[in-house]
């Protein structure tokens, strides 16, 4: 559904409809519970407030606190308080909304600020947010966190979530950060962030007690607060909650991360500690002309010594040689040289890079020579970064790559692979050594790695190193304790893709709210995923060792479509990828068009699957246990036609599956019948009639065959006597007649089955009820017509209560036939018709029920001439008596003639239910005090007229309240439970808490009404005892003066007693099956076994099934059991109705493995008709 926003004069048409925000704060998270909606409206409220405190506004609950606009107004004001240029400030709204379209206007205003501000909304529109559509408004809130707080600088290509997460894994690196979520439940990683931003404040956090989540966020939180003044956005019962979500992680985490905040002023310290010449205030401009950068990579490894003589002008080729020194320090950036050179980057990027710079692990690097009297002399070995400075050998002896093993490449670039040995040798050239001196040194990207040096002979030696990890390696290599030509040197060390295999169901498809799987075996644990969804979005990925040593990464998908699935392995994208992962919803299924059938005749139903995503599509459909032929037809993507043709009738159910997946809890259900033998069943009695007029209908049975006819005409509280009479050998004149109004139910059936739109829905009427709703005795001259003044405006209201489902008509004309426009207003009950006599004469109005005359339409009217010496509009009425009033409590009004001129007042009272007397009592100079009390509840009218005028103001509409408190009964014990007819059914009635009233009960079967016994018990209770003697619906009304109790009418059941017989069981859950694809339903249909309670008694494997019962919820006799088995063995499936087994219970059913099993299963342990397997009884 688009909606509408208004338009903005002079702003080019800027339109809100019709789009969506982007992000996945709006997501509807399907399949899962909605948890997360309340974290996450509970953390926006809270950082709402946080900017509104600023103008003294408070929200308390985003779902309504927009509707006027007013505080997403200042919302925006305090969010762009610093922007020098406000256009908007231009345009007015309306501070005291009232009128919706005041409220979409300021909404409107608000929005175009927004777009004023750069915020592209889309799928959202002023009215979504004026009817509380809480998923849109918590979505338009993110999008502001995300511009105002997290995200503030220009878009890069690294979204604002994985700096976030880069800048904590680079500050609390020991914790494995990976989410927003999970990873700070226990409140560990939080206290660990607040002490690198003021160490000291948490100094043992590494060995809290992690079980004590709630203790450890409410104090790390705690402590945030009053160190840092970070608002505590989400609670700490939140935050240690597990369905934390994730934005509302980012929302608090990202205060640290703020120009100002705690971790953003800790890593600036850093930087600056290691930089102070450079004089580094910001993360931003600061960095611009690569200066800083260059300068941290000297200050760290001495990769830039001349970094204070660079060309600041030349800003991109500094920003390109920092990163590159970076990466040789094995700094992976965030940014690239081009984005580094922007005034308006997003400082997080700087921040989360510079920051990274802190986990920089110090090797041994190759020193400077020392020249001493023309004689190069080694300086002392030192600890610093990974960093190359070339040496030259004084003894002769080279590395050699001639005849390496595992090493491949040219001088350049030199690669070898994960887990295997790389070899190279040492050639010694010298005649004063031998190779018994060599030394060798391989550093790992994160530690060093052994080495095997072995002598082939005095001149030559060969080392051998094995990596266990990609990445860069440095080698270095002595002789004699001197460097050797051609070392150190590089190696990248990659994984062999050749030898991954990858599989599972995360590069094929997954079921939406499951997770999706993908297995990687052969690849090191330098494993990474990249989960992109349908909107670009990445989504989070777990990795786990198997126990095989295969890495698992799983992720849960929150939309249908393709995904891709990026995998590589050290930074080399393995061949196939990216895989391709369709994710798809079973339960977006549907079937349409599912109706009821007829034996032998063809059916056809749809199933459409165009919005659950792509998949392959499996429809069963079963019928007292058996599979029924039918066919499954692809009609185009997503939308297929199921065909069938059942040949006995019964009820029947249709399993669908998408993949492999359930669409469903429980089968859909459609009954078949019998044929209706050519049956035609017409005439008006089948769609309407008058209460006590005879209705009737036809029934021709010419070409039915042998039967009799059967009607039976049930209404809302009896059942209608019928006859049927032959008019020739094949026809029959059906006719009944009605003693109520309502809808009524016609079945008509031919040989004991229910012919073809059987039962039919009758709307009966009697337009004789449909009266004046109040008393006119005293608006009607001698003649009994209306007395009428010209030019004044008559409301005449119609009590339509009690005169059924009828539509309401009336006409009126004036003295020459001239039709007179009318207005009708309605409202339950009461049609009130509205109409202004202009010229002199009589006027007639017709007053018509579904095309039916009232019993006294059409009703007359006369004018007549006005009284001289009187001014009805100056007559004034006041009063509390003219709006509302109590039950049983004297109400007054005034009415005051004394400036109008002489005359008499007339009042009428009148409601749905009844009329109210009112009394005058004149207190001189045509003043009148007015009372009356009503004794019912409810809507009323009350007219005043001044000598047959009708007064300013009138009529009133008085709205008389109930002295008591009918909700306030309370029916002891909860209510009242199906019953078994011809035995007592007994309830207790409190009205303690209700006030003084009348207390009335009624109970009506199918055919008559059941004798109730209502017995006081002295204390404001009463007893209520009574006996239904037939079975079927009951219905049983209780009323608190004139008002239904809670609840009242209840609907009671009354069955026959018990009969286990008639309880049939049946399904795929009751046969023998594989366990991998095993549908462990069952149906057990109870319908004609009378009262009684199912119970279902499975036993199996321990641990390996779960017992759900549901019911269906339209036939309610029809109860479905799952129980799907996990393992294989043998199942025993009791079931019981009102403790009596039922036919075939127990049943025994074999859950195997493989198909040979089953194959067996069913020759060994045949099922027969009631699934009884006696080869199984002894197991």
């Amino acid at each position: 559904m688009q909606h509408t926003a208004p338009q903005f004069a002079g702003e080019g048409n800027v339109n809100f409809t019709a789009r969506s925000l982007k992000g996945r704060g709006i997501e509807a998270r399907q399949g899962s519970d909605t948890h997360w909606i309340d974290i996450q409206k509970d953390t926006f409220t809270n950082w709402v407030n946080v900017q509104l405190s600023v103008v003294g506004k408070k929200a308390n609950d985003l779902e309504t606190d927009f509707e006027d606009g007013l505080n997403l107004i200042a919302l925006m004001e305090c969010l762009t308080r610093e922007q020098p240029d406000k256009p908007w400030l231009q345009r007015k709204f309306n501070k005291r909304p009232v009128q919706q379209v005041q409220k979409m206007e300021n909404v409107s205003h608000a929005l175009f600020i927004m777009d004023c501000e750069g915020i592209k909304l889309v799928n959202i529109g002023n009215e979504d947010i004026v009817q509380h559509n809480l998923k849109l408004i918590l979505g338009l809130v993110w999008t502001l966190i995300l511009k105002y707080q997290i995200a503030r600088g220009v878009k890069l290509k690294i979204p604002p979530k994985k700096l976030l997460l880069a800048w904590l894994q680079a500050v609390i690196p020991d914790h494995k950060i990976s989410n927003f979520t999970t990873n700070w439940n226990d409140g560990v990683a939080l206290s660990g962030l607040l002490e690198y931003c003021k160490p000291g404040l948490f100094p043992n956090w590494k060995k809290l007690n992690r079980a004590a989540a709630l203790e450890n966020c409410r104090n790390a939180m705690t402590v945030a607060n009053a160190e840092f003044q970070i608002p505590i956005v989400v609670s700490p019962e939140n935050m240690s909650n597990p369905r934390i979500d994730e934005l509302s992680g980012m929302t608090y985490l990202s205060y640290f991360m703020i120009p100002g905040g705690a971790g953003y002023n800790a890593t600036l310290a850093w930087v600056r500690s290691k930089i102070p010449d450079e004089n580094v205030d910001n993360f931003q401009s600061d960095w611009n002309d690569g200066v800083a950068v260059c300068a941290l990579t000297n200050a760290l490894g001495g990769l830039c010594p001349e970094y204070k003589n660079l060309d600041r002008d030349k800003k991109k080729e500094n920003c390109q040689q920092g990163i590159d020194n970076g990466l040789k320090l094995g700094v992976d950036p965030l940014v690239t040289a081009e984005e580094l050179t922007q005034p308006e980057i997003d400082h997080i990027a700087v921040m989360a890079y510079a920051a990274r710079f802190q986990n920089v692990k110090q090797v041994r690097i190759m020193p400077e020579p020392i020249v001493i009297a023309e004689k190069v002399v080694a300086a002392p070995v030192q600890m610093a970064m990974p960093v190359h400075v070339p040496v030259e050998p004084t003894v002769q002896a080279t590395v050699s790559f001639d005849h390496a093993k595992g090493i491949a490449g040219t001088d350049g670039r030199k690669t070898a692979k994960v887990r295997t040995p790389a070899t190279f040798s040492v050639v010694i050239l010298d005649g004063n050594i031998t190779s018994n001196r060599v030394v060798a040194d391989v550093q790992g990207p994160n530690k060093p790695v052994k080495t095997q040096i072995r002598a082939l002979s005095d001149r030559t030696a060969v080392v051998t190193f094995l990596p266990d990890e990609p990445g860069e390696y440095s080698v270095s290599v002595f002789c004699g304790d001197e460097p050797v030509e051609g070392a150190p040197f590089s190696v990248k060390v990659v994984v062999d893709l050749v030898n991954i295999s990858v599989a599972g169901n995360g590069v094929k498809s997954v079921c939406l709210g499951k997770p999706g799987e993908v297995k990687v075996t052969g690849a090191s644990s330098d494993l990474h995923i990249s989960v992109i969804d349908p909107s670009e979005n990445e989504l989070p990925a777990k990795i786990n060792k198997t126990a095989d040593g295969a890495l698992l990464a799983s992720f849960k998908p929150e939309q249908i479509g393709l995904h891709w699935i990026h995998l590589d392995v050290g930074g080399d994208k393995l061949q196939d990828s990216p895989y391709r992962c369709l994710v798809y919803d079973p339960r977006r299924v549907r079937l349409t068009d599912l109706g009821n059938g007829v034996v032998e005749q063809d059916m056809l139903f749809g199933a459409d699957s165009s919005e659950a995503g792509e998949g392959v599509l499996d429809v069963t459909v079963l019928h007292n246990k058996k599979t029924i032929p039918s066919k499954l037809t692809k009609l185009r993507p997503g939308v297929y036609q199921v065909s069938l043709t059942p040949t006995t009738p019964g009820m029947y159910y249709v399993y669908v599956k998408m993949n492999g997946e359930p669409t469903t809890d429980q089968p859909y259900m459609f009954e078949v019948l019998a044929p209706t033998f050519n049956c035609r069943v017409y005439g008006d009695g089948l769609h309407e009639g008058l209460e006590d007029v005879p209705a009737t209908f036809t029934i021709d049975a010419t070409e039915a065959g042998n039967g009799q006819p059967t009607v039976q005409v049930e209404g809302p509280n009896s059942m209608a006597k019928c006859s049927i009479k032959p008019e020739s050998d094949s026809i029959y004149k059906v006719s009944y007649i009605p003693v109520e109004v309502g809808l009524f139910y016609i079945s008509v059936l031919w040989a004991g089955k229910q012919l073809e739109g059987s039962p039919f829905e009758v709307k009966i009427i009697d337009p004789r009820k449909v009266h004046y709703a109040v008393d006119i005795t005293k608006l009607v001259g001698p003649d009994g017509k209306l007395l009428l003044y010209q030019n004044q405006r008559y409301e005449l209201p119609f009590n339509t209560s009690e005169a059924g489902p009828g539509i309401f008509s009336s006409r009126a004309m004036g003295p020459s036939g001239e039709d007179v426009p009318v207005e009708v207003s309605s409202s339950p009950g009461l049609e009130v018709v509205s109409f202004t006599p202009f010229n002199k004469g009589d006027y007639t109005v017709e007053v018509n029920w579904s095309g039916h005359p009232s019993r006294h339409s059409p009703y007359h009217g006369i004018t007549k001439d006005h009284i001289v010496g009187f001014d009805v509009s100056k007559v004034l009425c006041h009063g509390e008596g003219l709006r509302e009033c109590y039950v049983r409590v004297p109400a007054e009004f005034m009415i005051d003639g004394s400036e109008a001129g002489h005359g008499e007042p007339r009042c009428i009272m009148s409601g749905v239910k009844s009329d109210v007397d009112i009394e005058l009592e004149p207190l001189g100079n045509d003043q009148y005090s007015a009372s009356y009390t009503p004794l019912i509840s409810g809507a009323y009218l009350l007219h005043i007229t001044w000598e047959d005028r009708q007064v300013p103001g009138s009529p009133w509409k008085v709205q008389v309240h109930p002295s008591t408190n009918s909700s306030a009964v309370l029916i002891i014990g909860g209510g009242f439970k199906d019953g078994i007819y011809g035995e007592p059914m007994k309830a207790v009635i409190d009205t303690n808490k209700a006030g003084q009233g009348d207390l009335y009960v009624n109970c009506m079967g199918p055919h008559r009404e059941v004798p109730v016994i209502v017995a006081g018990r002295g204390d404001g209770t009463y007893q209520l005892n009574m006996k239904p003697e037939e079975p079927g619906r009951h219905v049983l009304q209780i009323k608190y003066d004139e008002e239904h109790i809670t609840g009242s009418p209840f609907l009671l059941r009354v069955s026959g007693p018990p009969d286990p017989s008639k309880v049939k069981v049946f399904g795929p859950g009751i046969e023998h099956g594989m366990v991998a694809y095993y549908r462990g339903d069952f149906v057990c249909e109870t319908r004609g076994a009378g009262a009684g309670q199912l119970k279902v008694r499975i036993h199996g494997p321990k641990g390996a099934f779960k017992v759900e019962m549901t019911r269906d919820s339209q036939k309610d006799r029809t109860i479905i059991v799952h129980y799907n088995p996990t393992e294989v063995g043998h199942y025993r499936i009791q079931v019981k109705w009102s403790d009596e087994d039922v036919p075939g219970s127990t049943f025994h059913v074999q859950i195997v493995d493989t198909e040979e099993e089953l194959e067996q299963a069913n020759l060994d342990y045949p099922i027969s008709a009631n699934n009884g397997h006696s080869a199984l009884e002894h197991l």
